[in-house]
């Protein structure tokens, strides 16, 4: 997956095995975004787990938005690593958002109760 480049965004990217994972920040302080791979699942959570926290540790945002635009598939290695990074930035007031979730994921999300702890937003359907 590339990312375009430019003077405004602050980019950093996190190769592992089958998977490029990247994180974008506006220097706005606005939230970063991190794009979760098209298979989410344990063989990379651990490094979306670290890349999550990297985001948070930087200090300087509230919020931090997995995307899921491009995952088809998630299982619950995955969600348990977003959850423990959610987990440990709400003590610091901040907050991690699912987002560009498929209506699979977000009823996955669902059913197991994710979205009463993290606000999940669905992929906006082009009319």
């Amino acid at each position: 997956m590339q990312l375009a480049l430019d003077d405004q965004l602050i980019v950093q990217e996190m190769c592992v095995p089958e998977m490029r994972l990247a994180h974008t920040q506006p220097p706005s302080g606005g939230p970063v975004v991190v794009r979760a791979p098209a298979h989410f699942v344990a063989s990379n959570a651990s490094a979306m787990h670290a890349l999550l926290l990297d985001a948070i540790a930087r200090g300087d945002t509230r919020a931090v938005d997995v995307d899921c635009s491009d995952t088809h598939y998630i299982d619950s290695a995955a969600i348990g690593a977003v959850i423990a990074a959610h987990k440990e930035f709400a003590r610091a007031g901040g907050e991690i958002r699912w987002s560009g979730v498929s209506d699979e994921i977000a009823s996955l999300l669902e059913l197991t109760r994710v979205d009463r702890l993290m606000f999940v937003r669905r992929r906006s359907v082009a009319a």
